[in-house]
């Protein structure tokens, strides 16, 4: 049991922070103005391509970090992957 209590911890902050992240975005995404006309202009479709870019990079990110590091703390010099998908 002892063994497990840093796994559930660490599982429990991974949960908490990914509902925050959630939280947060459907808060920005929520019209404050349901009136006002939707325009999205040149500006608008490369600031949405930038977005998707990051939540795409972020996801990369996570996926390689966890199959080098599975869920603990990384080797100093990692020379293979943990998991294999």
């Amino acid at each position: 049991m002892i063994m497990m209590l840093p796994f559930l911890t660490t599982l429990i902050a991974i949960a908490c922070s990914m509902r925050a992240m959630v939280f947060c975005a459907v808060m920005l995404c929520i019209d404050r103005q349901p009136d006002k006309q939707l325009n999205l202009g040149a500006s608008g479709i490369v600031a949405t391509a930038v977005i998707i870019l990051f939540f795409a990079l972020s996801a990369a990110n996570t996926v390689s970090s966890v199959m080098v590091c599975q869920f603990g703390p990384c080797p100093d010099d990692p020379t293979q992957y943990l998991w294999k998908f």
